[in-house]
């Protein structure tokens, strides 16, 4: 279901309306725009609802309590999520992209124990440091810290074990690449479907 192609679809709806992305938006944005767009495309297949309790599923233990965009089958009641990112160009970024793997996890949490059909994390940035390698290939960071950067910087993968620190700590069951494409001039967005 969500597809680069429908990102960019979703882009140009949103020109028609006159609604602008920048580094002033909030994540809120996307999402409740996203599930307009959504909504006006699929309205005869999906129900769709935002910040969706995980206790209406009878959830009681994942990392996190609400889904973002929560679709569900108006004809099969299969059950879909959408999580969403907005990384800005703001020192703490490296939060967001933590926060962007929790996302991840909270959606393999999802579908392995709870049958969510398809899970989709759907992330923006505008700071381009979250998705370029180092031009002389040195960083600040060191250790494990500059391993979690590598993941999203030089392997473009999400996989086994990602450290933030020493006390944040998350363990994936599969491997997740992270493909930026253009979304506006200033913001790239990639999708990983779990």
């Amino acid at each position: 279901m969500l597809t680069s192609e429908l990102v960019q679809e979703f882009k140009i709806y949103c020109d028609a309306y006159g609604w602008t992305f920048d580094n002033h938006s909030s994540e809120f944005t996307f999402q409740l725009r996203l599930g307009w767009y959504l909504n006006a495309i699929f309205k005869n297949q999906y129900m769709i609802d935002f910040e969706t309790n995980i206790r209406k599923f009878n959830i009681s233990e994942t990392i996190k309590t609400e889904i973002d965009i929560y679709l569900q089958d108006r004809h099969d009641k299969t059950n879909h999520a959408i999580e969403i990112k907005y990384i800005k160009n703001e020192p703490g970024y490296d939060i967001g992209l933590y926060e962007m793997c929790k996302d991840i996890k909270f959606l393999e949490q999802l579908q392995h124990n709870y049958n969510f059909s398809t899970t989709y994390s759907l992330a923006f940035t505008s700071n381009q440091s979250v998705y370029t390698p180092s031009k002389n290939g040195k960083y600040k960071s060191k250790g494990e810290r500059r391993d979690f950067y590598n993941c999203f910087r030089e392997n473009r993968c999400i996989s086994g074990k990602i450290f933030r620190n020493e006390t944040q700590c998350l363990i994936f069951d599969k491997k997740y690449h992270l493909d930026w494409f253009d979304f506006t001039p200033g913001i790239k967005a990639c999708i990983v479907k779990v």
